[in-house]
């Protein structure tokens, strides 16, 4: 039986050693070292998968022995199986052990850090302890003991650790959430987690599934009775700026999800309150274009939120889009020429203050001088067509 690895040709050998390519590979499950245990799966496609520093909680999840080396079941349904599960722990895919081992090398060279986990969530980018999406491995975890409640608060819902800010939140409600499965979390909920510890309303707008979204901020508001209003900050305190910072709808914006922004104005969100002033500088961009959610403004508009704020953020940030957005809806675009030609002239006069001196430093390029000409531009000929 032989099946082709891309430039690696795999073939099963006898009883004692699985062969790549010429180089005979041990066919072995576990390997104990002085830097921690390694475990091994073979799947059936070929190449194998590696989890490195395993801890005695995965071992036990695996169902390996602590203290014994074990054989593979090598290319085969159970093995399969295996390696599925290896993959909800941070497992690693090499083509060859080959290439695995080159890479362990490559740890200890100098100027190369190694790097540590304590879980992967399957289908995330970001490593941590998650296991969001699996079932599985949760009820296994608690029915040993862990409290899911307790909450590792220097690290983010991704696993990153924290320097300086915290998260209390719960994040693996967070994590079910930014999933829209509304049937592991209410779950998680009669296995004890506390949804009122959790960002879990925020963490629903990064789910880019419109039916999972929509169905997720329908339960957390109708069963756990979640604001509209709950600001992220009750229980993190990021020093940088983040998608999820403020309220849900804040975090709709920053995690560009339209659907949800849409559904959460439509669940009620009052955009009068306090908690959403100057919302709309989020949409249009703090910063520049670039960092905004121009979708957003539209809607926002529409629910109520404040017009001269938006018209005079648009023009200080030279946004002709969001400019025109405003006007649409019946934004009055003289006032902001009066600002724009106010800001030109002490320009040209040396005048700026502080803050709009480094404003104009931050966007000292030809790109941000276009936008600013382009700007002028058009709100002189809408003064002339009103004249």
């Amino acid at each position: 039986m032989t099946t082709s690895l891309d430039d690696d040709e795999c073939t099963i050998g006898g009883d004692d050693e699985i062969v790549i390519g010429e180089e005979p590979l041990r066919n072995i499950r576990t390997e104990f070292g002085p830097t921690g245990t390694i475990v091994y799966g073979w799947p059936s496609t070929g190449g194998v998968w590696v989890h490195e520093y395993c801890s005695a909680i995965e071992l036990d999840f695996l169902g390996l022995p602590r203290f014994e080396t074990c054989a593979t079941d090598r290319y085969s349904d159970k093995e399969d199986h295996f390696c599925d599960r290896l993959q909800r722990i941070r497992a690693t895919f090499y083509k060859t052990e080959h290439n695995f081992n080159t890479r362990m090398s490559n740890y200890w060279q100098p100027g190369v850090k190694p790097e540590f986990w304590y879980g992967w969530p399957r289908g995330s980018t970001e490593g941590g302890v998650d296991f969001a999406s699996s079932p599985e491995t949760l009820d296994w975890l608690l029915d040993r003991g862990v409290d899911i409640n307790r909450t590792d608060h220097k690290r983010d819902e991704h696993g990153i650790m924290l320097y300086g800010p915290v998260n209390h939140s719960i994040k693996v409600l967070d994590n079910i959430a930014a999933a829209g499965d509304v049937r592991l979390f209410d779950h998680m909920v009669s296995r004890g987690a506390d949804p009122s510890r959790s960002l879990a309303l925020h963490a629903a707008t990064r789910c880019q599934d419109p039916g999972l979204t929509i169905a997720m901020i329908d339960y957390l508001i109708d069963q756990h009775h979640m604001s509209l209003e709950g600001n992220s900050e009750s229980l993190r305190d990021y020093m940088h700026s983040e998608p999820g910072a403020g309220t849900p709808i804040h975090s709709a914006i920053g995690n560009g999800n339209l659907a949800a922004l849409q559904h959460l104005l439509k669940r009620g969100a009052d955009m009068s309150r306090p908690a959403f002033r100057s919302i709309t500088n989020l949409a249009i961009g703090e910063m520049g274009p670039e960092e905004g959610f121009l979708p957003a403004l539209g809607p926002l508009l529409d629910a109520g939120a404040d017009m001269d704020t938006a018209v005079w953020w648009a023009s200080i940030r030279n946004n002709v889009e969001a400019l025109k957005i405003c006007h649409d809806r019946g934004g009055d675009l003289e006032e902001a020429l009066q600002q724009v030609d106010a800001l030109d002239a002490r320009r040209q006069a040396g005048e700026l203050d502080s803050d709009e001196e480094q404003s104009e430093i931050d966007e000292d390029d030809e790109e941000a001088v276009q936008r600013r000409t382009k700007t002028g531009r058009y709100l002189r000929s809408f003064h002339s067509q009103r004249s």
